[in-house]
């Protein structure tokens, strides 16, 4: 599945542990070459938290 944009807030916290999920869980890529990169960019401070906007480029291939 490709998504069109990710937001993602980021709070200055740290919780879970070992066994915490994780939005990023799965194989995961063995090559930074195929990670996902993202476009149009944006960090916004909202209180003490931070929002992350961003557009993924994927490659012909995915």
């Amino acid at each position: 599945m490709q998504n069109d944009k990710l937001i993602l807030y980021i709070a200055p916290k740290v919780i879970g542990g070992k066994a915490a999920p994780s939005f990023l869980e799965g194989m995961g890529v063995v090559n930074m070459r195929d990670a996902i990169e993202f476009t149009d960019v944006a960090f916004v401070q909202v209180s003490k938290d931070y929002k992350f906007v961003g557009y993924p480029i994927y490659s012909a291939a995915t």
